[in-house]
């Protein structure tokens, strides 16, 4: 066999020629970056080792300006190395052992580089107990996938219905596992630049034979797809399984065109992008144009190397952080890289190449990319949301040193890095799916009250909106260019006047200071500019995990009290216990489930709305009524995994606040009372201890006519906060779907 050493700068059409002509040569092709190595690259043992790199990429439609280097806090997971590759066993091209198995060790630079999760993508049946002994060493870093590739779909055929029987039981054993480590499934799709592994017809019953088994066994899993060179193909064959797959999937190493990610998006896809997406101008073009929310990234190593004279590294990874040493591999040092042999701890690189082509922060790329990540299949594999069953109960949480019973306060923390959001994490995908699988009626009621609702009341502390109206050829009189009839407003409210959400550091742990998970805010660490600067539990914190969206709850108590003939007023000071809970959601027969956005409705809002005499009379007395605020109150919302609750009230729980021992207390009592007392008031455990977000005067009326009306008490609902970094409170935006 021959191996040619190339160098030469040339176009794409005369790329595309020699890759026919020395198709069945190895080839080291050198030019001035990576072309069209999709064509030449083969997964299989017996992969070419080609670099194209060409002059003809053109830039000149992209920003020019270098991403500035990423925070030091910044996460990342790889979702594609391929452990199995010779080249981590110490063999290269010329399958010549040249130093030890050395796939651990680059585990190690990689979680320097912060890169602290990796998937490790499966080829074949013979990769799976390969890869589960990795992710054994490695419980917390690494992860795996089961399917067989396109290049090796002839094994499928061959192999026949033992072959799939085989490959059915590897996933169901991982599956079962105690920690499953399995990560999706996959890798499976069509490639149609290898043809010689597999014929087209062999690929594409061997793709379909999986997704058949897929679907008759409905793992709880995502897929890991491949498309190359045969786009139209695999959009025909997956487009009926779509409706069937429990889970999403992810389309990794996509190097097609705008159009082709575009259409993968549209069908549910997430796309992931390496050093292969960046070596043409289309593929370029494509990456800068995939949806934040959609995009994942990979370094697809040991291949897929992002080369320092390629031209895209020269423009946009000036202030990358150096990599480690790298040494040739005859000498070969298990504490640095090995020259030409892709890491997962150049994900970095990845990251800025696709925020130099979008034009945005790596911080944001990187971000937006473990989000999805986790939502997708990171949902599963990685663990980052939580098995809700395994979550302590109240009784048998871990004593946090310093802070009572009920404190939770690093239960949620992934990786060394503080949660910032508490028991939204109960939001699981599963959690989301399940809430959207019960609109039915395409109904949606808003839940928010006008912002101007309490301005009557002159509430003190409470500034009562402003609303600005701006005519625009007014308010920018003096321009040098003509201004069309429109107009702007603008709008000032304090956060607490109508509908809202509390954030996490709205009410502290009185005797010690704290907030959520330790955090101790003052107003110059309230006061920032950026969410990736802010290290407090603020609501802007939420827009990284896609804010709320889950299964609403509404215990309608005053419909229920007036239904039982039981005395309730919304302004008398009742307090609801959990047993008036419990018999309200038995007379609505509603079930509560893990995950749920519990609504208790008072009547305090319509109270107000209406103004009459006996209602202001109450109103004066400064009595609410609400939620029990009690240690048993607390424990039940726990031991419910509620991810947030909020109600029409204005202060969630009942006021006056008890006394330790049974009377009646004042705001004092609330506010400045001593650690018996301060640890029964439901603000402490929601906000400060559990994490738990609190809504006040929601309006729940139209929610309750129509929960009223179907017999319905549940529903998906939808809530987004303003997006202002430091925020402590919001109006929800919140509804309620049907």
């Amino acid at each position: 066999m021959v191996l040619a050493m190339i160098e030469c700068c040339v176009s794409d059409e005369a790329i595309g020629s020699l890759v026919r002509v020395f198709r069945e040569s190895i080839i080291q092709f050198k030019t001035d970056r990576y072309l069209n190595s999709k064509a030449l690259t083969d997964s299989s043992r017996s992969r070419f080792l080609i670099h194209i790199m060409s002059s003809t990429v053109d830039l000149s439609a992209f920003p020019t300006a270098a991403p500035a280097a990423p925070s030091a806090e910044i996460r990342y997971a790889d979702v594609a190395v391929t452990a199995t590759a010779k080249e981590f066993k110490g063999v290269y091209r010329d399958d010549k052992q040249c130093h030890e198995p050395d796939f651990i060790n680059t585990l190690d630079r990689a979680k320097d580089a912060g890169v602290s999760k990796v998937m490790l993508t499966g080829m074949s049946l013979s990769d799976a107990s390969h890869n589960d002994s990795i992710t054994k060493q490695r419980p917390a870093q690494a992860y795996y996938t089961i399917g067989v590739h396109p290049y090796h779909a002839a094994e499928l055929e061959q192999g026949g219905k033992a072959y799939l029987a085989e490959l059915e039981q590897k996933v169901k054993n991982a599956l079962a596992q105690d920690s499953p480590h399995i990560a999706a499934f996959g890798e499976l799709g069509l490639d149609y630049d290898k043809e010689e592994h597999a014929s087209k017809d062999v690929q594409k019953k061997a793709f379909v034979a999986q997704l058949d088994l897929f679907v008759k066994n409905q793992w709880d899993l995502p897929l890991f797809l491949h498309c190359r060179n045969a786009f139209d193909d695999f959009v025909e064959i997956m487009t009926p399984y779509m409706e069937k797959l429990p889970r999403g999937g992810l389309v990794h190493s996509f190097v097609g065109s705008a159009s082709q990610m575009e259409k993968l998006v549209s069908m549910g896809f997430g796309v992931s992008v390496n050093g292969f997406s960046f070596q043409t101008t289309e593929s370029l073009e494509m990456v800068s144009k995939v949806p934040l929310d959609a995009l994942q990234l990979e370094t697809d190593a040991p291949w897929g190397e992002l080369k320092s004279t390629s031209e895209v590294v020269k423009q946009y990874c000036a202030n990358a952080r150096p990599l480690p040493a790298s040494k040739k591999r005859d000498k070969w040092d298990a504490k640095c890289m090995v020259k030409e042999r892709n890491e997962s701890c150049t994900m970095e690189r990845v990251a800025l190449v696709v925020a130099g082509l979008k034009g945005v922060a790596v911080d944001e790329v990187a971000e937006a990319a473990w989000r999805n990540t986790q939502s997708c299949t990171l949902s599963f594999i990685f663990k980052m949301t939580f098995d809700l069953s395994s979550v302590p109960d109240y009784d048998d949480l871990p004593q946090v040193e310093g802070m009572p019973k009920g404190c939770t306060w690093g239960l949620f923390d992934q990786d060394g890095k503080k949660d910032m959001v508490g028991t939204l994490n109960f939001l699981t995908p599963e959690v989301v799916r399940n809430a959207a699988l019960g609109v039915k009626d395409g109904i949606s009621i808003s839940l928010n009250w006008p912002l101007n609702a309490m301005t009557k009341l002159n509430v003190p502390g409470r500034a009562v909106p402003e609303h600005k109206v701006l005519y625009i050829p007014e308010s920018l009189a003096g321009l040098p260019f003509e201004q069309g009839k429109s107009w702007d407003d603008e709008v000032s409210f304090n956060t607490q006047c109508s509908s809202q959400w509390d954030s996490l550091c709205h009410f502290q742990h009185q005797d010690s200071g704290l907030a959520y998970n330790g955090a101790n805010p003052d107003k110059k660490l309230l006061s920032v500019d950026s969410t990736d600067s802010n290290t407090m539990p603020t609501l802007d914190h939420w827009h990284s995990r896609g804010c709320i969206a889950g299964r609403g709850v509404l215990i309608d108590y005053a419909a229920y009290a007036e239904e039982k003939k039981i005395e309730f007023h919304p302004f008398d000071g009742n307090r609801i216990t959990v047993e008036d809970l419990e018999a309200c959601a038995a007379y609505q027969k509603v079930e509560f489930q893990p995950g749920d956005i519990l609504l208790v409705r008072t009547g305090a809002t319509e109270v107000v709305d209406r103004m009459d005499p006996v209602g202001l009379g109450k109103m004066m007395a400064m009595k609410l009524s609400g939620l029990d605020g009690s240690e048993e109150m607390a424990r039940w919302m726990w031991n419910k995994r509620f991810a947030a609750a909020a109600s029409d009230s204005s202060a969630f729980e009942a006021f006056p606040p008890l006394k330790p021992d049974g009377s009646i207390g004042g705001m004092k009592d609330l506010v400045c009372g001593g650690r018996l007392l301060i640890v029964t008031v439901l603000h402490v455990y929601c906000l400060s201890l559990f994490g738990m977000p609190i809504g006040e005067l929601w309006d729940l009326r139209k929610l309750a006519a129509y929960c009223k009306k179907t017999k319905r008490y549940s529903f998906m609902i939808t809530s987004t906060p303003l997006n202002q970094p430091g925020l402590i409170g919001s109006p929800p935006n919140a509804l309620a779907i049907f």
